[in-house]
């Protein structure tokens, strides 16, 4: 099975850009802030295609939680229970 089955295609080589490098800048410059933990390959041998993505953040405020990617990409950010009053705060 090849990864475009299992992908999301991207309208653009700018989006499929724009995706990557997020992607990039998690996985490669090591940030401490977010982690791929599922998905994240993209083939772009026919198209620009893109794994569904999962990004787990300890900030926030991470650019992914506030830029639209428009791509398979969901990031998220897990709180403390008896935080959840100040996370009503950064929506």
């Amino acid at each position: 099975m090849t990864i475009a089955i299992l992908s999301m295609p991207l309208l653009t080589e700018r989006l499929s850009t724009t995706i990557l490098t997020a992607l990039y800048t998690i996985r490669l410059k090591k940030t401490k802030d977010a982690k791929v933990i599922m998905g994240g390959k993209y083939d772009d041998k026919i198209g620009y295609f893109i794994q569904p993505t999962v990004i787990l953040t300890t900030n926030p405020k991470y650019e992914t939680m506030c830029t639209e990617l428009f791509g398979p990409i969901l990031t998220i950010y897990v709180y403390p229970d008896n935080d959840w009053k100040s996370v009503l705060e950064l929506i």
